[in-house]
């Protein structure tokens, strides 16, 4: 895959990643596990450096939600999710308590 598509499928990806997240409050894992792929393959390729890839993360996030990630996840996001790692939140799944009471 050359540079110019590996950036295109990452842009489109995330981008993907984050109105499902928006629309439904979660995402495909699958999906997601496959994109943080790409994003590894891109800095190990040095076909971005990390800090582009948080601009490109940063620049779909504001596309699709109107505001940062900073502004949603605090101003220390890439901290808290450590490279490749895309931050995502999903919906908590109900818990229900097994066994008798």
């Amino acid at each position: 895959m050359a540079a110019k598509q590996l950036i295109e499928k990452l842009e489109q990806g995330l981008r993907a990643l984050f109105v499902e997240i928006r629309d439904d409050g979660n995402s495909n894992p699958v999906e997601r596990f496959r994109l943080e792929g790409i994003i590894a393959a891109a800095e190990i390729a040095e076909i971005l450096a990390r800090e582009q890839i948080y601009i490109k993360m940063e620049q779909c996030y504001l596309e699709v939600n109107r505001r940062t990630l900073g502004q949603t996840f605090g101003d220390n996001w890439v901290g808290l999710y450590p490279f490749p790692s895309i931050p995502v939140r999903g919906v908590r799944a109900p818990v229900y308590p097994s066994g008798k009471k």
